[in-house]
């Protein structure tokens, strides 16, 4: 916390509270059982349109949208690019980050309406 930096806990609300974590981030298979948690930051992993419409009616603070880019941890997946991405985000109804594959290189190419930001591992390894 002193560093401003948020400390989510994965899928488990109630773990999250036990630990006294800002958040919990629910991968996609999980948006549908999203319940209220105000006093909780709460993401989710999104895919799509229909994930992302998913995650605001279920209550989610933002959505992590990926990938946006080829990732070296799923290597040959399709992925949405940066156009597809800014289209995404822009008619989403909630915040939009942007993860994989995105790095110093490509994430100036994800400026948009509603783009919150961007997640990564790899980028941060180099």
């Amino acid at each position: 916390r002193a560093r401003g930096v948020l400390f989510l806990i994965g899928g488990d609300i109630a773990l999250a509270r036990a630990v006294a974590a800002d958040g919990v981030h629910f991968p996609s298979r999980m948006i549908a059982g999203i319940a209220p948690a105000r006093d909780l930051v709460v993401t989710a992993a999104c895919h799509g349109a229909a994930d992302l419409a998913l995650a605001h009616r279920q209550g989610a603070d933002a959505a992590f949208l990926s990938p946006v880019f080829a990732t070296q941890s799923h290597p040959g997946s399709p992925f949405l690019g940066a156009a597809r991405f800014r289209i995404l985000a822009a008619a989403a109804l909630l915040p939009v980050l942007a993860l994989g594959g995105v790095g110093c290189a490509n994430s100036r190419a994800l400026k948009g309406k509603n783009v919150a930001g961007i997640g990564a591992i790899g980028a941060f390894e180099n």
